[in-house]
């Protein structure tokens, strides 16, 4: 069973699967029918802190996988969502939690191209200290 969130509001999370669904009278356990789509809505309370954890960043054909989950804060206003997360000094939005978690992955990507493989001698002490944090935060890259 493959699942995503298919929506990310202030008032509720849509998952979306596509299962496969084993007929009862088949012969074989492996004769199925077609793939068919489930959406489950989940109310969200008003008073829960929204915030998405990542484990792993990806952009184009760029991993990097991360020692510990990086948790960043989720905020919505009016028809925008922001995500920000203070250790690394990032800031993305859009109009979808798709749209916000392919503009963080764009976001690290370019902190690590920017920051993690540039030599020191051409960071200022700031940018040391931010390299620094995400050479700490990656555990593989490929």
């Amino acid at each position: 069973m493959n699942g995503q969130i298919t929506t990310y509001s202030p008032d509720f999370i849509s998952f979306s699967y596509d299962v496969e669904i084993i007929s009862p009278t088949s012969p074989a356990l492996f004769n199925t029918q077609p793939l068919k789509e489930i959406t489950v809505n989940i109310p969200i309370s008003n008073n829960l802190n929204r915030y998405l954890e990542f484990s792993y960043a990806i952009y184009q054909s760029h991993f990097y996988s991360f020692k510990y989950p990086l948790k960043c804060k989720l905020t919505y206003k009016k028809s925008l969502i922001s995500l920000t997360n203070d250790l690394l000094y990032i800031s993305v939005w859009g109009s979808t939690q798709e749209e916000v978690v392919d503009a963080f992955y764009f976001q690290f990507y370019s902190l690590y191209c920017n920051f993690a493989i540039e030599n020191d001698e051409n960071l200022s002490e700031e940018a040391i200290i931010l390299k620094s944090k995400i050479l700490d935060l990656i555990s593989l890259v490929l």
